[in-house]
């Protein structure tokens, strides 16, 4: 049963499908806001019961969670003082959800490890004809493809995430099952390192081309981070370049903002208004999830490092930033691999906020958190 349950975990992990609540403080103004929505996905049903097992045959769990009630006082004062105590109370639920699958798949590092060289594939081959499916005709397929967490759309849905090549127009960037191409992208470049990282013990030709047809649709999706790490992750994992030249990306990474005008002057004006919330709340933040209540379009800030600290506070960020370098000591000594989906995610997160608000770039971390915290104990 357990086996079952993970693997539709990691089957269904690139869906969004959920059921959606819209309660009084998941509305500003009239207008009901997506990232404040408590919501119900398709994985939480696998989730769950894996939790409750976890929980009833775990004689340790008191012991394990007892030691968390420091962090815990401190995020209730976080709830409390934030903005929208209700919304960050169920920010809060789904971190300490995932949090306890960490703790699952501590005690299950089998199942994980096994529905990730055997069934991840598969999905990431679906959602990958999706997004190509989704280009040429230009619009979202609809059917079946809603249940797998695909959102209607076309070229002249409000809003959407368009791209000019050459003279030939304008074209809609592939959603697959994402609320963004670039949260697609960012997805794809994880999932490939973790891929890559299977193949290195099991040569098995459906992780190969799962690889490949991943390394031609990044492209595709138009996400010019997500093109700029894919060159660099070749560059890493097939050439062996020294990962000492990381430290360029920073420099590039400016490069390609300062080329997109627009899109620099959003991302200033919400990191000016993360500093103005700094300012304003510096010790106990708005409260996690709050950004996009005083956002003046909703969209949280796109410069993770700010967005955090806006919402958290600055003694909280301090001490996130403190365990931070020590998770990198612990990094360091992953395989190639597995160290440079952390590399992705961390570079990604200074570009967009994805993996800290959308739901399948959340539960994707902290697969990569278990499989960081469990590869050591059993390889391939």
């Amino acid at each position: 049963m357990e086996l079952i349950l993970t693997s539709l975990l990691i089957f269904f992990l690139p869906s969004q499908l959920g059921l959606h609540f819209w309660p009084h403080f998941s509305y500003v103004g009239s207008i009901p806001i997506d990232y404040l929505s408590p919501t119900l996905f398709l994985t939480d049903l696998f989730i769950i019961p894996l939790l409750v097992i976890y929980l009833i045959r775990s004689e340790k769990s008191v012991k394990k969670f007892s030691k968390i009630i420091i962090p815990g006082l401190v995020v209730l004062i976080n709830i409390i003082f934030g903005l929208s105590p209700s919304n960050s109370f169920f920010k809060y639920l789904r971190l300490v959800e995932y949090g306890i699958l960490v703790c699952y798949f501590s005690a299950r590092t089998k199942y994980l490890f096994h529905s990730l060289k055997t069934i991840f594939p598969y999905s990431l081959i679906l959602i990958n004809s999706l997004a190509w499916l989704q280009f040429y005709y230009q619009r979202s397929l609809n059917g079946l493809w809603y249940l797998w967490g695909e959102r209607f759309y076309t070229l002249s849905t409000p809003y959407i995430a368009k791209i000019s090549v050459l003279n030939l127009g304008q074209f809609v960037r592939p959603y697959s099952t994402f609320s963004h191409p670039n949260s697609l992208a960012g997805f794809l470049l994880v999932s490939f390192l973790v891929l890559r990282y299977f193949y290195r013990y099991n040569k098995n030709q459906i992780l190969l081309l799962t690889q490949i047809f991943i390394l031609i649709t990044i492209p595709l999706t138009f996400s010019r981070i997500g093109i700029f790490l894919e060159v660099f992750l070749i560059l890493n994992v097939f050439l062996k370049t020294r990962l000492k030249f990381l430290f360029i990306i920073p420099l590039i990474f400016i490069t390609i903002f300062i080329g997109n005008s627009q899109s620099l002057s959003e991302r200033l004006n919400l990191i000016k208004v993360s500093l103005t919330q700094i300012i304003h709340h510096p010790l106990l933040g708005i409260g996690l999830g709050n950004f996009p209540i005083i956002s003046p379009n909703h969209q949280p800030d796109h410069f993770l490092p700010t967005l955090l600290i806006s919402e958290l506070g600055i003694p909280i960020s301090l001490a996130l930033l403190l365990l931070l370098t020590k998770i990198l000591k612990i990094i360091k000594q992953l395989p190639q691999e597995i160290l440079l989906t952390w590399v992705v995610i961390l570079i990604t997160s200074l570009a967009d906020h994805y993996w800290l608000t959308l739901p399948q770039n959340i539960l994707l971390i902290f697969i990569v958190i278990s499989l960081s915290l469990n590869i050591n104990r059993k390889k391939g």
